[in-house]
């Protein structure tokens, strides 16, 4: 690597860093409390050192006659930016944010972890402190738990901060509290990850060791459906390749048989295990003493949405538990969104502009009425960006699995070094992303660690794929 290229690549680690910090305070919903001109001129500053750094990057390539980027995701961001010019009318500067971080997500981040596999301090860095802070955080959760304590802004169903313990789901200290579950499965895995390889003692040991029960038990008192289902795949397959790697059967039938069995066992003790610990909360809560921090417990601005659900001593969600329909409205968005993208099918119309779209062109859908976003990323790009940009998108992701599954089976399965974990995580959040606003047009944590981790893994510099990387 040329004197140049080295010092783009540091400054690309740095404002990885720098990035990693942004997301973690943003998923605080403390933080929400504070002026929005702080957040705002935060990320502006973010985003545009980002692109900075991205334009001097693909300056010296082009001067040395190289792409090293995805051609895929290329293509892909090509269109975007189409689809954001024809639909101009409906809204301009939510899109140009979206395409900021776009570029920065796919172009320095994924970027960097592809051009650097195998620097493996940047990456413990950035894996410890994301099992710190939701160390953290889980456990700051948790005591707001067992204090009972609750607060809410509200501002309208839609938006509004939630902390503590409200509507029977421990909401905790994150702004999203289905984006905190999940990140804590992921956290759990880059846990039993480290532990596995035995590489760090004293107080990290202790923080790895310790993780694993603080953030299950915030899983558990989410109430994130989602992820619950999510962690048993995860559950599933983790244990299957995990017998397959150790077996030392030869008759590839009974080792498969003999994964699958254990598979079933242990993803029947998941769940008698977590409804278990459910069980064991939901009968300490009533005797549970309310602890109060100044005026502000269960301080609730304005009338929540199930008001009723605001008693403290129970875990069964109202939402859920009086809906009939076990989707939560998301198969009503996902038909909705469908019949917005038969309007526009070739180019979409756009990230940002779905709800006044559809409040001008399909006024009675379900979209337009309820001004929700689209609960499903890939249904998100079909929608947004039309086949044209759905086409390349989809490919890049159906190839990274294609070239990963490839990888894992010529190393036998070998689920000693970083790729299987990583993998388990990617799949996590893959299935989240079928369910949720996650990977794309956001800029949470969650699609900080899949770019990064996906980078990681797709790199070609990983063909080998040593034990120890």
């Amino acid at each position: 690597m040329s004197y140049i290229g080295s010092k783009i690549n540091s400054w690309r680690e740095y404002y990885i860093y720098l990035f990693f910090v942004g997301m973690i305070i943003r998923i605080v919903n403390v933080y929400s409390l504070l002026p929005q001109t702080f957040d705002s001129v935060f990320f502006k500053v973010l985003g545009v050192l980002g692109i900075f750094i991205l334009l001097i990057d693909a300056f010296f390539n082009f001067k040395s006659r190289s792409f090293p980027y995805s051609i895929l995701l290329s293509v892909y961001v090509f269109f975007l930016i189409i689809t954001i010019i024809i639909n101009r009318q409906y809204g301009v500067g939510e899109n140009l944010k979206v395409l900021m971080w776009s570029l920065i997500q796919y172009f320095v981040i994924y970027q960097f972890a592809y051009d650097n596999p195998k620097f493996e301090k940047f990456f413990d860095r950035i894996s410890l402190g994301f099992i710190y802070s939701w160390f953290i955080l889980s456990l700051g959760s948790l005591v707001l738990f067992f204090c009972k304590f609750g607060y809410e802004k509200y501002y309208d169903a839609r938006h509004r901060i939630r902390i503590g313990f409200l509507e029977s789901r421990l909401f905790g200290l994150f702004s999203d509290v289905n984006n905190g579950a999940i990140a804590a499965l992921a956290v759990i895995i880059l846990a039993i990850y480290f532990l596995y390889q035995r590489r760090f003692k004293g107080i990290n040991k202790f923080v790895l060791f310790f993780s694993i029960p603080i953030q299950f038990a915030f899983i558990v008192l989410s109430g994130s459906r989602s992820t619950y289902l999510i962690a048993i795949v995860i559950v599933a397959i983790g244990t299957f390749f995990t017998v397959i790697s150790f077996s030392k059967l030869n008759n590839v039938f009974h080792k498969s048989l003999l994964a699958l069995i254990y598979s079933g066992v242990f993803v029947i003790g998941f769940i008698v295990l977590f409804n278990f610990i459910k069980w064991g909360f939901q009968e300490i809560l009533p005797h549970l003493n309310e602890v109060k921090f100044g005026e502000i417990n269960n301080k609730i601005t304005k009338k929540n949405v199930y008001p009723d659900n605001n008693t403290v001593d129970t875990l069964v969600r109202k939402d859920v538990a009086d809906n009939s329909d076990v989707s939560n409205a998301r198969l009503s968005i996902w038909k909705s969104a469908f019949d917005l993208f038969k309007t526009k099918m070739l180019i979409g119309i756009s990230p940002k502009n779905i709800v006044p779209y559809a409040q001008t062109v399909i006024p009675d859908g379900y979209i337009a009425k309820v001004q929700i976003a689209i609960h499903n990323a890939f249904l998100n790009v079909l929608t947004s960006t039309g086949i044209l940009g759905f086409i390349p998108f989809i490919s890049f992701l159906m190839k990274s699995v294609a070239v990963n599954i490839k990888r894992f089976v010529r190393v036998k399965f070998n689920i000693s070094n970083f790729h299987f974990f990583y993998c388990l995580i990617l799949l996590a959040y893959i299935l989240y992303a079928a369910l949720n606003n996650e990977l794309v047009y956001e800029n949470t944590i969650g699609t900080f660690v899949f770019w990064l981790f996906l980078g990681r893994v797709n790199s070609s510099k990983n063909v080998e794929f040593k034990v120890s990387n």
